[in-house]
Formats: structure tokens, sequence, C-alpha cells
């Protein structure tokens, strides 16, 4: 009698891996629909509606998507978006990962923009009984313009419910330790294969003419002097990954990027830094992006595509892309860690 009151008390426990989110395919349709739920948000183009809006449905709108197909063709996997196919995986096997500690927690993929919504993921959750959910926005650095957004989503979401779940949300995760080892060891086979002699350390393969470039995504400054520590967490995880590594402050640079508009963006640019290092004497490059969770457009197509053309017109010799976390095992475990902590 006992072990079934117990049972019957149990709280089903669930957890909501949210990330920005791509375009349901590379088609114009599926792109234009991405781009408006997207560029419509007042946290991603903080501009007057009535000035924004007519620039969005009349000009960008229209025209933009037909010019995206071919970069979004150029990084799809068997026809389906990187983000979603990692960010199903890594939910999928967190889950099985907790399971087998004994913890039955749903874990569910979920995007801010396009699908599957938050909306949908947390009708998941509650079609299964979960009565407390955790929100996890796969964005290690709070930012307003990502973390804050899938809030304004969620928040959108829980307003059409009557019975709401217990909610516990996790803003930021960029000193925890796993996700510094985790990005650390990713760093570490990065130089291994980028070396003859894999008995050298990443510390001893960044010599003079070889550095890190952490590149992080760009906001603007206005955001920043507004009170958003984006920035300031950006660093703390270059330099906790630094440390990580023994690397001397000579070893590692910071870049962010894009820049769009007049507007004063965070600096410097990565596009300036890669036409200046060879310059330099920086001839070597291992590029890595903390701030993303999964390889996406920015990533695969922006950072290794475009300014590694950049990098080497410049006269760079090496430029090595380190792949996100994915679906690595060591995201899974930072994933576990962040489950374990708050549920």
């Amino acid at each position: 009698m006992n072990s079934l009151m117990n049972a019957q008390m149990t709280v089903k426990q669930g957890v909501l891996l949210v990330n920005l989110g791509m375009p349901d395919d590379t088609s114009v349709r599926a792109i234009r629909r991405y781009l408006t739920d997207f560029l419509i948000d007042r946290r991603v183009v903080n501009i007057s509606p009535a000035l924004w809006l007519p620039i969005l449905y009349s000009f960008i709108l229209p025209f933009r998507p037909k010019r995206l197909v071919a970069n979004y063709a150029a990084i799809e996997i068997d026809g389906k978006m990187p983000v979603h196919i990692y960010n199903k995986a890594l939910a999928q096997n967190t889950e099985a990962n907790l399971q087998q500690a004994g913890h039955s927690i749903r874990v569910v993929s979920a995007m801010t923009y396009g699908n599957p919504s938050i909306q949908a993921g947390l009708e998941t959750l509650q079609s299964e009984q979960i009565e407390e959910v955790l929100i996890i926005p796969l964005f290690p650095q709070y930012c307003a313009v990502n973390t804050a957004a899938s809030f304004d989503k969620l928040a959108a979401a829980l307003a059409k419910k009557k019975n709401l779940p217990k909610i516990k949300i996790i803003n930021q995760y960029f000193a925890e330790p796993d996700y510094i080892a985790a990005l650390a060891t990713s760093i570490e086979n990065a130089a291994t294969g980028a070396q003859t002699h894999a008995s050298v350390n990443c510390s001893e393969y960044l010599t003079d003419d070889t550095k890190l470039l952490f590149c992080f995504n760009g906001i603007r400054k206005r955001q920043v002097d507004g009170g958003d520590p984006y920035p300031r967490q950006c660093v703390q995880t270059a330099e906790a990954i630094a440390a990580k590594l023994k690397l001397s402050p000579y070893q590692w640079l910071l870049t962010y990027q894009p820049r769009i508009g007049a507007e004063e963006w965070l600096q410097p640019f990565t596009s300036d830094t890669l036409k200046n290092l060879p310059a330099q004497g920086v001839k070597k490059l291992l590029v890595i992006c903390p701030g993303f969770a999964a390889d996406c457009l920015e990533t695969l197509e922006e950072i290794d595509i475009e300014n590694k053309a950049v990098f080497m017109q410049a006269g760079g010799v090496s430029y090595n892309y380190i792949p996100c976390l994915n679906d690595q095992q060591s995201h899974v475990k930072l994933m576990k860690t962040l489950i374990m902590a708050n549920l």
C-alpha cells in the first residue's frame, strides 16, 4: 500500500532543451516563414515597428529567403537542418543517460523560432502528465537577444494554458565546469589532429604563428550599455577554457560577429581580425564558437566557409574550425549535470 501511494505521489519531471532554431527545410517558403518569426521579434530587432515592419515586409522577406537557399542547402544533412538533428539527438541521448542512471526524466527538444516550438514541447510534456518542467535555453552566456527571447516564447505559450506545470529555468551556464571541460577537450583534440606529433599538447601547438580564436556572436553595444552581461560572460568563458588548457594570454584571441547596420556593435570584429592576423605573423588558427551549443548556419557557413576564405585570402596557411558540442557525449554529460542540479 505504501509503495503504491509513493508511486502516486511521485512528481513526473520533464526538460525542454531550447535552441534558437532553423528553417524546416531549404525551400524559399520555409526560410521566409522562419525569418518572419525571427525578425519580427523585438528582442532581435529593437526598432519601432512603424519603421521596421515596412522594411521587413517590403525589402527583406521578398528577397532575402531566395538568397539564403544555397547557404542552407550547403549545410543540410540528409535533407534536414543541423540544429534540428543535433538538438533532437542531444535530448534523446540525455534522456537515455538519465534512465541508465535510474532517473525517469523526459527530455524534449524545442526551438525559440520555427519547429518544434516551445509551445509544442510543453504540450508534449503535459500530454504525458509531466508536472514539473526544467527549461534549459542552450545559450551558455546569457543574452537578451537569445536567452530572454526564449523566455518570451515560453511566457506566451504558458499564457494559453489553464493548468500550468511547475517551471524552473536555467538562464546561463557559461562557467559550468562540465561545459568548460567539454570545450577544452574539443580544442585539445583539434590541436592533436592538426599536428604531426600527437604527444604535443594544445599549449605547445599554439606557437607564435598559431593562435586559438574564440568567436562569439555579436550584439549591439547599446544592449551592453543597458545592462546585458553577455560580453563579460563571453570573456569569462574564454578565460576559463584558456586556464584549463594552461594557455598564456598571447596564445588566444576573442572576437565577435556579425555586425548589421550602422549601429555600434561589440568589437573586435571577427572579419577584421582575420584580415589582419596573417600580416602580424599569425598564419594558423584553431577556431571555436563557445556560444553555440549546436552547429548552424552561423557556424558552418559564416565561420567555417566565409571567414575561412577571408583568412586564407589574407595569407593564412591553416584554418581549423572546431565543431560545436552538438550531440557529443561530453554535451550529454553537461546536460545531465544541469538537470540533476536543478530538478
